[in-house]
């Protein structure tokens, strides 16, 4: 049973011959009451890289090899069978329950049963491997870049810059991008990430092919909003060059389709004012004490001395009051940063109750 030819709108081109063509996906399984569970999903979540098909059955997996289009295919061993396999053009894949039998362990392979978001991030992966000879065309877009940072490091600085970045999602694409040694992302989102930030600096730095499918393949999501996990060693953000974090900025204006690109700064990285240079928007945390006080003051006089009055302009100082803390445990902060009177003190701060520019 074929459930649907098409899912979402698809970005990721390439040219050839002057004709633009995408990378399509298959996924396989007999079982038909998770196809239609993987197919509300798809529908819901719809993916930007890969035009993907959901087939329950041998009947429509051959009739979608047959037509052509069909690049990669990811399957349960039910699926194995000569007239699939003799497509040699077609990368295939195991998606395999735990093991994998002897008979197809030369295949690549994936796990079912884990979260949808990890099985098209390895199909994102394969969708690079697939792409690499061609050359890939990406159009970027005007993007409002947000900077937030604490001289003394405060520790709700993380989570304000996410409520910021969760209440502008409501109307608008954004990335988050956190530069802290220890985020703590893997405990508070109770995920494990194969690559974080860290690796994509170094795919930029060696101009890997296919990096767009690459960064999508690293994404991933709270609420509405999409981030690539902070780096695990805090060592290797001081390893980077300025000229890194240059690089990673153009690139992601240049080839990336978000609206809003969130910078939450641990500290100063190399290059760090030249960065906070092209923020439209520099969110500067402080509290009613006078270390903190002291710290701010050296803070910008540091920015009055490095740019011009424009800049030092677009620094906004924000008061850290009672109502900056996060009460709720690791499942319920998300809740906090909308609603409530965190939430509240986000809007007023950020919006004056009203909305974005």
């Amino acid at each position: 049973m074929f459930l649907s030819p098409y899912f979402g709108r698809v970005s990721v081109l390439f040219m050839g011959g002057g004709v633009l063509k995408k990378v399509i996906a298959a996924i396989c399984d007999e079982e038909e009451m998770y196809c239609n569970q993987l197919l509300k999903y798809l529908q819901g979540n719809q993916k930007e890289n890969l035009e993907i098909a959901v087939y329950s059955d041998k009947k429509g997996l051959c009739e979608g090899l047959e037509a052509g289009k069909i690049e990669i295919v990811l399957m349960t061993e039910d699926f194995f069978a000569p007239e699939i396999l003799n497509h040699p053009d077609v990368i295939f894949a195991v998606f395999c329950e735990e093991l994998v039998s002897e008979e197809y362990s030369a295949y690549p392979h994936i796990c079912k049963y884990q979260k949808i978001e990890e099985i098209l991030r390895h199909l994102l992966g394969m969708a690079g491997e697939r792409l690499e000879d061609r050359h890939v065309f990406y159009p970027g877009g005007k993007k409002t870049i947000a900077a937030f940072y604490s001289p003394h490091q405060d520790a709700m600085q993380m989570y304000l810059a996410m409520g910021y970045a969760k209440i502008r999602a409501e109307t608008e694409r954004v990335l988050y991008l956190n530069f802290m040694d220890c985020a703590g992302f893997a405990g508070l989102f109770g995920e494990e990430y194969r690559e974080d930030l860290g690796d994509f600096l170094f795919y930029l730095r060696q101009e890997e092919k296919n990096l767009k499918l690459r960064f999508e393949s690293m994404l991933h999501q709270f609420g509405e909003v999409s981030y690539l996990p902070p780096v695990f060693f805090g060592e290797l953000l001081r390893e980077a060059e300025s000229s890194d974090y240059q690089r990673l900025l153009e690139w992601l204006q240049k080839e990336t389709d978000y609206d809003v690109l969130v910078l939450d700064f641990g500290g100063m990285l190399s290059g760090f004012f030249e960065m906070l240079m092209q923020c439209k928007e520099i969110y500067c945390l402080t509290r009613e004490e006078a270390g903190a006080k002291n710290r701010l003051k050296q803070f910008l006089q540091c920015a009055k001395e490095y740019g011009e009055a424009s800049f030092l302009e677009r620094i906004k100082v924000l008061p850290v009051t009672m109502q900056c803390t996060i009460s709720s445990g690791n499942g319920g902060f998300m809740q906090e940063l909308e609603w409530g009177e965190f939430g509240d003190y986000i809007r007023k701060q950020f919006t004056g109750g009203k909305g974005f520019e």
